[in-house]
This record gives structure tokens, sequence and C-alpha cells, in this order.
């Protein structure tokens, strides 16, 4: 895909995160007729890697978080994030995990520094947060300019927990960490997806991607909170749903 066309396909995903690409055809699909089945049916675009890093060098790429004027999903409210946390500490927990947690796409790390403030309780727990970005107002320690699939391919020795929360739609940075994460499956490894997947969080089609693949399994889904997005008729569930690698 030339710079152009490149550059174009971002400023579309930018403006509207609901057009989607498909063998570089570009669909629309309105805010109102997101459903379960609609999202749990769809394919993933075509990912070129290529693709994907030339778009992460651009402005728009940056703004692709935060664009809330046409993205009206709420960020998790701090009391659900708590929530969250606490999920996410009581499976570890019962599960006799020693959590080795690498976190990538963190933004400012507001939702981040709630959940580590509170798996820091638990005996051994280690911490290692990335983004592509820096972003003023960040409340925790980022390591910056590293894209998700690098930051799991540097520290995959050192982590057994993946993270996500709330990947921005089509933001494509999920899928990559993700297969780079199965590229070091020598020993078991989670995925721990925080939001709604595919629906308004991570890339169109990494539902169907994460739930047929045959090296994972998932093994925990908590529903924490419901928001509605304003001006539809569509209610999205704040998740946790982990999954586990298969050898």
């Amino acid at each position: 895909m030339n710079s152009e066309v490149t550059k174009k396909y971002c400023e579309e995903i930018a403006l509207d995160p609901t057009n989607y690409y498909l063998d570089d055809k570009l669909y629309k699909i309105p805010s109102n007729t997101f459903t379960d089945e609609v999202i749990q049916s769809l394919p993933l675009p075509e990912l070129n890697y290529d693709k994907y890093c030339e778009m992460c060098t651009t402005d728009l790429w940056k703004r692709l978080p935060f664009n809330k004027s046409v993205d009206n999903t709420p960020f998790i409210k701090n009391e659900d994030t708590i929530s969250v946390a606490i999920n996410i500490s009581n499976w570890i927990q019962a599960n006799n995990i020693t959590p080795s947690i690498l976190e990538v796409g963190c933004g400012t790390g507001v939702a981040s520094k709630i959940i580590i403030n509170i798996l820091s309780q638990i005996k051994e727990f280690k911490y290692i947060g990335t983004d592509l970005f820096k972003y003023s107002g960040s409340v925790i320690k980022i390591e910056t300019g590293i894209r998700a699939e690098e930051a799991v391919k540097e520290y995959h020795d050192r982590m057994n927990i993946l993270l996500m929360i709330k990947p921005p739609p089509n933001c494509l940075y999920d899928y990559f960490a993700i297969e780079e994460l199965l590229k070091h499956n020598n020993t078991k490894k989670y995925i721990i997806f925080v939001g709604s997947i595919g629906l308004r969080d991570g890339t169109f089609g990494i539902y169907n991607y994460l739930f047929k693949h045959d090296k994972l399994r998932c093994i925990h889904v908590k529903t924490i909170a419901r928001y509605h997005i304003p001006d539809t008729n569509v209610e999205i569930d704040i998740n946790v749903t982990i999954f586990e690698t298969l050898n």
C-alpha cells in the first residue's frame, strides 16, 4: 500500500472508527447496527505488516485513542476500573500465577495505575508499561517509542501476561502483539483483554481471531459494566476476558 493510500486509510479511520477495511475496500458499519452477532461474524481485515508499520508513523494514528468527537464510547470509569483490577487480581490468585505483566498501548496510564495499585499487593508482582507514543499527563512510568509487537518481542522472556485495556478501534496493534506472543509460546502465557472485544475496542475481526485461534483458549469472561453509546440504541459491555496460550 503506497503512502497516499495509507494516509487515506488513516484519515478515514480517524474521522470515523466505524469505517472498516477488508481487502483494501472500505466498508461502513453504522454504530446503530453494532450487535454481538455482527461483531462476532466479522473477519479480520487485510493485515499487512508493512502497512501497519507505516500507519504507526502518521500523526493521524496518534489521534485514534482520543478522538472522542466521533467515538462516543466512554472510557472506563474509575470505579469500574477498580472492579476490573479486583477481578483480575482474584483470577490471578485463584490460579496461583506469579504475575509478570506487559501492557501495550498504555496511553497516559490512568487506568493502568489503578490496576497496578491493586495487583501490586500480590507477591512478586511485576509490570512493564509501553506505548508507541508519549502522551502529556502520563501518571505511571511508560516506555514509549516502541510498537506493541516490538514490546512483546523485547520482553517476552520477562512476562507471562499480555494486558490490553480498551485498544482503540481498528488499531491493528492488538493483532500483531498477539501474533508475536504466539511466536514465543515455549511457556504458557495469558492475554487479558479489558473492554468490548472487536466492538468499540480493538481491531474489527479480532473477536473471531481470538475465539477461533487453535493456539488460544478463552478461560475467563467477566462483565464488569455496561455503557450506552450516546445517540444510538447500542450498549456495550466492559468485560475482563482472559485467554491462555496452547502449545
